[in-house]
């Protein structure tokens, strides 16, 4: 079983962004020095990486246990240290949240 993020384009738009942010405010630093346009591009590339760290979040669980992968990270967890597992399932369209 894999548990990944549904909707990544919006997400890799936002990776692009951030890649957009970086060379704006290299550009506009070598350039012209801080002004408002650097702002700008910081604000882009915060949320760029942002986004990356949430488009590769991955959660897995398998014979051995479960495995969690994000950006800079990996760990796994064998079955036998796992004391309780929740799932919360949240549906798009209402409110309400469902633990089983």
């Amino acid at each position: 079983v894999t548990c990944r993020p549904l909707q990544t384009r919006a997400l890799w738009f936002f990776v692009g962004l951030a890649a957009a942010g970086v060379s704006l405010v290299v550009v506009r630093m070598a350039y012209e020095g801080p002004d408002a346009w650097l702002g700008l591009g910081l604000l882009l590339s915060l949320v760029g990486i942002a986004s990356l760290r949430a488009v590769t979040v991955r959660v897995s669980a398998d014979a051995y246990g479960l495995h969690s992968r994000t950006l800079l990270r990996r760990r796994s967890v064998p079955w036998r240290d796992v004391a309780d597992l929740r799932v919360r399932l949240k549906y798009a369209n209402t409110p309400r949240v469902q633990e089983t």
